[in-house]
């Protein structure tokens, strides 16, 4: 199973020059999404349970401990489940999750919330970025993988400092809505990917 057709991946001129367009720039989109969201979370979660939450700071970095562990366990278990689901359900599944996640922790900022909430964040956003970048491999070989993957990292490394501004602007609670949107818009995309015919 898997996002494009069989038949659609011998069609592909692997050799050609890479555009991103069609279903790799929608696989782009989605994994720039999900890259951001990990890197905002990584360095964001810890100052959100200090800051907003005002737990300590002990049970601030067990927040993300929590986090960090759920995803450890979603990617181990990440190729079963695209197995049984499919990786357009999987990862429309999976976003709603993680924005379901961090939704209930920004809109209930106490210490079980936020613990729960980064729990399934991270259960949630862990498997698609290996899901998307799968299928772009699949689609246009190993330059779609390199070019998605620099994609990603770039985002990784941005997401933060983005969320910086806007926190700055309004407050870190509001600001972190911002990655609910990004999970919200990859479980979108991920419908549309799959409903796409000439790709």
């Amino acid at each position: 199973m898997h996002f494009v057709p069989e038949e659609q991946h011998q069609k592909q001129d692997k050799t050609a020059s890479l555009r991103p367009k069609g279903a790799l720039l929608i696989l782009i989109v989605i994994a720039f999404c999900a890259f951001l969201s990990e890197g905002v979370m990584s360095d964001w979660s810890g100052i959100y349970m200090r800051d907003t939450v005002q737990s300590g700071a002990g049970i601030a970095a067990l927040a993300y401990s929590v986090y960090t562990f759920t995803m450890s366990i979603g990617r181990f278990s990440t190729d079963r489940v695209v197995a049984l689901l499919g990786p357009r359900r999987f990862v429309c599944g999976a976003a709603l999750l993680a924005a379901s996640g961090l939704g209930l922790a920004l809109l209930v900022p106490t210490t079980p919330t936020a613990f729960l909430g980064f729990a399934l964040l991270g259960i949630g956003v862990a498997g698609i970025a290996p899901t998307v970048i799968g299928a772009a491999g699949r689609l246009h070989g190993g330059a779609a993988i390199a070019l998605i993957t620099g994609v990603g990292y770039v985002s990784s490394l941005s997401g933060p400092v983005v969320v910086g501004w806007l926190a700055e602007a309004s407050s870190l609670r509001l600001a972190l809505c911002f990655i609910v949107c990004m999970a919200l818009v990859m479980s979108m995309l991920a419908l549309k990917l799959e409903r796409r015919q000439q790709i």
